[in-house]
């Protein structure tokens, strides 16, 4: 957290000591704590082929890599989160108790960055965009908008005083995503939130017997609409994006 700026390319590190020293015994720990449920894990990437195939596919793009030894280490890196992910997955007896841990570890994460972006300078990038505790503002992006969801997840189920609470993390990590001026993560939100309205008009027109069909022509005005766009008026897409 609070890395200062690079101001220029000479100042850019070819490796970092911290993610070195890190990512070995985490992949390692990560390794045994597989080791008891080996068939569960096999099952689990079984499953997942999309997945399972695309880490397939990154390893085997370290062959052409020009920067092969470079290339790996990232591999190892996404390999390494995989891992740890999958062993917290099979140990997990609900989907519910996941929930119950990425809470606990976002509430701590949303509270103390939206603390530091008014208390610490480097919080902020040169451009005045929030970055917390990450690394950059597309790290808190992310990271906000995974919370946000991952409260809202967990409201359903909650007592009133819980639920207060929530509703507090919520706001914090909208305020957190909104100040990270992350374009990707604001997008993906504002792309949930349209799916999220469709499917509750869906629900509110099943009586009529046209709920699926609502659905099929928004998609299908919007398609055309955007090939329309694409089409017709490129400068505007292009100034978009």
């Amino acid at each position: 957290p609070f890395r200062d700026e690079r101001m220029d390319l000479t100042d850019v590190s070819t490796s970092n000591p911290i993610a070195q020293i890190m990512n070995m015994p985490l992949f390692l720990a990560a390794c045994i704590a597989l080791i008891q449920r080996i068939k569960d894990a096999g099952k689990l990437i079984l499953r997942e082929k999309v997945l399972t195939i695309f880490l397939l596919w990154c390893l085997l793009s370290v062959y052409w890599s020009p920067f092969a030894f470079v290339s790996f280490k990232r591999y190892f890196q996404v390999l390494t989160a995989f891992t740890i992910f999958l062993s917290i997955l099979v140990h997990t007896d609900s989907v519910n108790d996941l929930i119950r841990f990425l809470k606990g570890i976002f509430s701590v994460f949303i509270i103390l960055s939206f603390i530091s972006v008014f208390t610490v300078p480097g919080a902020k990038d040169l451009e005045g965009m929030w970055r917390g505790l990450s690394t950059s503002k597309n790290h808190l992006g992310q990271a906000s908008l995974t919370a946000a969801l991952v409260f809202l997840l967990s409201i359903k189920r909650a007592g009133i005083i819980q639920k207060a609470f929530l509703v507090i993390m919520i706001l914090i990590s909208l305020v957190l995503l909104n100040g990270s001026g992350s374009s990707t993560s604001l997008l993906t939100f504002c792309f949930i939130i349209f799916l999220w309205a469709l499917f509750a008009i869906d629900d509110n027109l099943k009586h009529l017997k046209i709920g699926r069909t609502f659905s099929i022509m928004v998609f299908t005005s919007i398609i055309v609409l955007a090939i329309s766009a694409w089409l017709f008026a490129p400068e505007y897409v292009k100034g978009f994006f």
